[in-house]
């Protein structure tokens, strides 16, 4: 049996992400509802006139509530359901990318595939990148591997190269965990990097529930199952800068 590594600190410690079981009770306790977040211009207004386009394709969406064979997708998922598929497709719709590239796949590779195929007739070039692609395999067709480029390693592992050739409306998809480990902590330069090289009319996405959870907050379900928010922290580091650059991050 593996041995745990030894803790540098204690939970709560000022050195250390994990919360310790009084950071948790004061967290859950605190109604941060209507808590702000400062630093990250969210560029409301354009975000708002963005539905208004979006909001054409509504009529068109073609997933099924559950599994058929004819998609490789379908709204009722663990993990990529309702709300968040209907804004994804109507935004590839929208912006109809050259590429796409997704750091960590699943669900959302199976919308994405789909809308590419049945929209775009595969014209669009989409690299997976999922170091655990049991779940991607799982959705996947036997001819998909031969249209899409699939890399089975971890972010900072990748060839930067592999970003190189992301231009104007490409996307960039980045799905997070929300556990906080330095394996994906190592993440976030390589992630720093490749937002910083992208177009200023590209897209970024976090794919992650960004939305469901406020970054400075915390999900009072998953503080208390012992798991903390690192990462989104680290994100909103990120997005304080880039919010002022591109036009959506959503």
């Amino acid at each position: 049996m593996q041995e745990s590594p030894s803790q540098y600190v204690s939970p709560g410690h000022f050195y250390s992400p994990v919360p310790s079981n009084t950071d948790i009770e004061r967290a859950v306790s605190a109604d941060g509802s209507s808590e702000e977040i400062t630093g990250i211009n969210f560029r409301e207004l354009q975000q708002l006139r963005l539905l208004d386009p979006l909001a054409k394709y509504y009529g068109e969406i073609p997933f099924p509530a559950d599994k058929i064979p004819r998609f490789r997708f379908a709204f009722n998922n663990p993990s990529y359901s309702w709300t968040d598929a209907i804004i994804l497709f109507c935004m590839i719709r929208e912006i109809k990318p050259r590429r796409i590239v997704e750091v960590g796949s699943g669900y959302i590779s199976a919308l994405i595939l789909d809308t590419n195929e049945l929209v775009f007739y595969s014209a669009i070039n989409c690299t997976l990148i999922e170091p655990y692609p049991d779940l991607l395999h799982s959705l996947l067709r036997p001819a998909d591997l031969n249209s899409i480029q699939l890399i089975s390693h971890p972010l900072q592992e990748v060839e930067h190269s592999v970003f190189d050739d992301l231009r104007a409306n490409d996307s960039l998809f980045l799905i997070y965990s929300t556990g906080s480990t330095s394996g994906y902590a190592r993440t976030f330069p390589r992630s720093y990097s490749l937002i910083s090289n992208i177009p200023p009319t590209g897209y970024v996405k976090d794919g992650d529930g960004m939305s469901n959870i406020s970054f400075g907050l915390f999900c009072s379900s998953t503080l208390s199952s012992g798991s903390s928010f690192l990462l989104r922290y680290l994100f909103q580091n990120i997005l304080t800068g880039f919010m002022n650059t591109y036009p959506t991050v959503f």
